[in-house]
């Protein structure tokens, strides 16, 4: 079969210069004095007023305005940058998608990836400045080689790590190419790398009111996708994706959700260079999600599937790989974005629930507490590379480019998770399933990420945000067990306190039972029943009866005259 067509798929390339599409059936645009093409399966909206004009690329939602129409969307956009560059970043903050936007003001062009950079953007700042979506892109165009750092590193004892860990800090396989991370903007006339996140402090936020925040957005960007796409979302054992789940409780039956299938047939852990403890948790893992998967699908009837199987994993693979190969350095799932492509309906959205990390504390529940953040210690979090001094050499160049000691009052280690590891990992990750979807991530969007880090680390460590979610929104969820070792005494509590609630609920509900069998028993111990009640004994069964009915009369009488007392005597202390 010929896999030609998902060559560089959702791609695009911008550029200084006027050169030739990297794919023939690309669409082509000017913008000011610039050059764009890109996939036609991609979203482009341009708005200009004056000299101050902006683009963008990709789809998003405005969870301030709660829009998905991207010329609206740019149109904002321009009428906020004609007040101020500040408040047009403002508004960006309120976007969650996946995405490049493009503005010139002020004499000066710059270019941004959406919030966590899923939309990738590598770039060489040579003589003409090239921004593309695939590393390759650039590279045929540079003729480039791999990077003096990344060879040397290579040949070193040290690197233990193959390529689908991605590389430290911005680095690609090629020289003079490099990735831009996110909350940063390339400066195109100036040639140069600049911080524009965050520009206010954190404030301290209330776990239960990030919580309820946070459900609304999840959910209600989930209603607005189901309107417009046809939603596909992974289901696993696991926090993340139990999250989205519970985000997806009203739109469910018309969503399609998948599992990853047998073990064996995905290759996220090269077997070659794995050892066989990390291939047999890999595969341990897999199956636990498909069985835990496969439970709540039937449970709570929703359309599920299992997918790689092998013949999907290996009917002619070497052809699909090796467009792949072109479309990225990194090799995360590949025989899985076949199964994506020969398995899901065409075109689909893909609903991944990766960037809900960014309210774990990632690196904190991992040990890595001490400060500052120095460029061995980020090499040390990465790959436990500390002692590699051409890795942490690589990480200063980052920190240095990315200006990343100006991040106010943020835990530097979020803002490494954030920037580095989805930065540059997982935006790799959705490259390979580009061939089959778009990707759509549901926390991704710097408003939303503001919101669970203002929440105490020690809170996010315990993935209390996640578990608040779940409670929530869709809390029959938390019957199913859930495979992340460091939050089960998390669901442990989840669970004790749902016990606690629903004893206190069952004692209400008793004592609401219990009402009428207390005023019956009311009406049996008063005076006139009991004396009604002898006279029918008396009546309806003589013999002992009648013979002692003056006896318990008698009883009865001088009992009610001693209870009767009694009370008025409480009621007179009491008055006293």
């Amino acid at each position: 079969m010929n896999y030609d067509h998902l060559l560089y798929k959702r791609g695009y390339l911008f550029s200084q210069a006027e050169v030739e599409a990297p794919v023939s059936t690309w669409a082509k645009k000017t913008i000011g004095d610039y050059f764009i093409s890109f996939d036609p399966e991609n979203r482009f909206a341009f708005s200009q007023e004056g000299s101050n004009w902006v683009a963008f690329l990709g789809r998003a939602i405005d969870i301030l305005h709660w829009s998905m129409d991207i010329h609206a969307i740019v149109r904002q956009c321009l009428d906020r940058l004609s007040y101020s560059e500040e408040k047009m970043l403002d508004c960006i903050d309120h976007l969650c998608g996946r995405f490049i936007l493009i503005y010139h003001h002020g004499g000066r062009t710059k270019l941004m990836t959406d919030a966590f950079g899923t939309r990738s953007a590598f770039y060489s700042l040579e003589e003409p400045v090239l921004i593309a979506s695939h590393c390759r892109i650039i590279s045929s165009y540079m003729q480039s080689l791999d990077p003096r750092c990344i060879v040397a590193i290579k040949c070193g004892d040290k690197w233990q790590i193959d390529p689908s860990h991605g590389y430290p800090g911005n680095l690609t396989p090629f020289e003079g190419v490099y990735i831009l991370t996110p909350n940063t903007l390339i400066n195109i006339e100036e040639r140069n790398i600049q911080r524009f996140y965050p520009r206010r402090e954190l404030p301290v936020g209330k776990l239960s009111d990030v919580v309820e925040e946070v459900s609304l957005i999840l959910k209600r960007q989930l209603e607005l996708l189901r309107g417009s796409h046809d939603l596909v979302i992974s289901l696993s054992a696991g926090l993340d994706t139990r999250t989205t789940l519970a985000a997806a409780r009203d739109i469910a039956k018309d969503v399609l959700f998948f599992t990853y299938g047998d073990a064996k047939y995905i290759d996220s852990t090269p077997r070659e260079l794995a050892s066989p403890q990390m291939r047999e948790w890999h595969r341990l893992t897999l199956e636990t999600d498909l069985i835990v998967a496969t439970e709540m699908a039937q449970a709570l009837e929703l359309r599920h599937i299992r997918l790689a199987d092998a013949a999907a994993c290996h009917e002619d693979f070497e052809g699909f790989n090796q467009i792949l190969d072109c479309n990225t350095y990194h090799s995360h799932a590949r025989r899985l974005a076949k199964a994506y492509l020969e398995q899901l309906p065409p075109n689909a959205l893909h609903i991944r629930s990766n960037v809900s990390d960014i309210g774990k504390a990632f690196y904190r529940t991992k040990g890595f507490e001490e400060l500052p953040l120095t460029a061995e210690k980020m090499a040390q979090a990465w790959k436990r590379m500390g002692d590699n001094e051409l890795v942490a050499e690589a990480f200063q160049e980052f920190a240095d480019l990315a200006q990343f000691t100006n991040i106010l009052n943020y835990d530097p280690y979020d803002m490494f998770y954030w920037e580095h590891r989805d930065g540059t990992w997982l935006t790799c990750v959705l490259l390979e399933s580009d061939v089959a979807f778009d990707t759509f991530e549901l926390f991704n969007c710097r408003i939303l990420a503001e919101k669970v880090l203002s929440v105490p680390v020690d809170q996010r460590i315990k993935s209390a945000i996640h578990y608040g979610v779940i409670k929530c929104l869709w809390p029959l969820l938390l019957r199913w067990p859930i495979n992340e070792p460091p939050f089960r005494l998390q669901l442990e509590q989840v669970r004790v306190e749902e016990n606690v609630r629903l004893k206190a609920e069952v004692r209400k509900l008793q004592k609401e039972q219990d009402k009428p069998t207390k005023q019956l028993s009311t009406v049996k111990n008063s005076f006139s029943f009991r004396l009604g009640n002898m006279m029918v004994q008396a009546v309806y069964k003589p013999g002992r009866n009648t013979i002692l009915l003056p006896y318990r009369l008698i009883h009865l009488c001088v009992t009610e005259f001693k209870k009767r007392k009694s009370n008025a005597a409480a009621k007179g202390t009491g008055a006293n």
